[in-house]
C-alpha cells in the first residue's frame, strides 16, 4: 500500500459509555476516504447516509464495528464492517450527516451548532392538539445534559421544543425526539 493515499489524519472513538456519556478516544490514524459514486443514489431518510463510504487505513489492533471515525472536517462515520488484509484494512462506514441546526438547552439559553434531520413533519398530534415533529440528532455533537424537555432545536426555519424522546431510538450515536413548535 502506498502511504501517499492516506491523506486524512482521523480520530478513532470507541462506543458510548459512562455518565455523562462519552465516546473514548481510541487513537489516531491516517486514512483514505472513497465516497460512494452511484448515479442511482437513494434519497437520505435520516442521519445515516444512504450508502457506505470505503475507508482505508493501516491495520491496527482494537478496530471493531461500532466505532466512530472522526475526520478533521468534523464528519463522523460509524464503522459497519471491516475487511482486514495484510497491508491495509478496508472499512465500510456510514456517514452521520444531517442539515445544519442549532441546539439551545433550556438551562443556559446558549445555542450551539449541530447536524440534525427533520424525520417527519406534523406526524403526530400532542396533548393540546399541537403538531409534533420527529427530529433525529447526533449524540456526540451534543453537550451533556441533552434532550431535556424544554430544550430547543432550530432546523429548516423552524424552532422546535423538545417534549420527549422516542422510545427505542437511542442507539448510542443518534436519538429521535418528539418536538412541538416552540
Amino acid at each position: 500500500m502506498r502511504a501517499g493515499k492516506l491523506r486524512d489524519r482521523v480520530t478513532l472513538r470507541g462506543a458510548r459509555h459512562g455518565h455523562p456519556p462519552a465516546w473514548p478516544d481510541a487513537g489516531q490514524a491516517w486514512a483514505e476516504f472513497v465516497e460512494p459514486r452511484s448515479a442511482g443514489r437513494t434519497e437520505q431518510q435520516g442521519i445515516r447516509a444512504p450508502a457506505s463510504t470505503l475507508v482505508r487505513m493501516r491495520p491496527r489492533p482494537g478496530l471493531v464495528p461500532g466505532m466512530l471515525i472522526e475526520r478533521p472536517d468534523g464528519a463522523l462515520f460509524i464503522i459497519e464492517a471491516i475487511d482486514p488484509a495484510r497491508t491495509m484494512v478496508e472499512i465500510a462506514a456510514r456517514r452521520l450527516q444531517g442539515v445544519p441546526a442549532q441546539y439551545v438547552p433550556f438551562a443556559t439559553g446558549i445555542g450551539y451548532s449541530i447536524d440534525a434531520w427533520l424525520v417527519r413533519n406534523n406526524v403526530f398530534v400532542g396533548e393540546a392538539n399541537e403538531p409534533r415533529h420527529l427530529v433525529e440528532v447526533i449524540q456526540p455533537q451534543l453537550a451533556w445534559p441533552w434532550c431535556e424537555r424544554g430544550d430547543l432545536i432550530q432546523i429548516a426555519g423552524l424552532s422546535l421544543e423538545i417534549v420527549g424522546q422516542v422510545e427505542g431510538t437511542d442507539d448510542g450515536l443518534t436519538v429521535q425526539l418528539f418536538t412541538i413548535p416552540g
